[in-house]
């Protein structure tokens, strides 16, 4: 059985939302998805670019309990990475 590719959509606060429920989707939950053989797309609200990779290193630290964050969202024109 195949499932839809999910899209989602990345905001300035570095929030990630299902555009077709507007619900927040939490790193972990994503992960339990791509385990499940689900795929997904995502992009900047703000300018329309792609962030797959972006939000895939966001779900691959969630999932490894690495308790790593963004330092700044990508949007603000920094990036990094930072252990809570």
């Amino acid at each position: 059985m195949s499932r839809r590719l999910r899209v989602l959509c990345c905001f300035e606060d570095g929030t990630i939302r299902d555009p077709a429920t507007h619900l927040p989707v939490p790193p972990g939950a994503l992960a339990g998805d791509l385990c499940g053989g689900r795929r997904f797309t995502a992009y900047e609200r703000a300018t329309g670019a792609d962030c797959t990779y972006r939000v895939l290193a966001q779900v691959l630290a969630a999932w490894a309990g690495l308790g790593m964050c963004p330092a700044q969202h990508v949007l603000t024109g920094r990036s990094g990475w930072s252990r809570q």
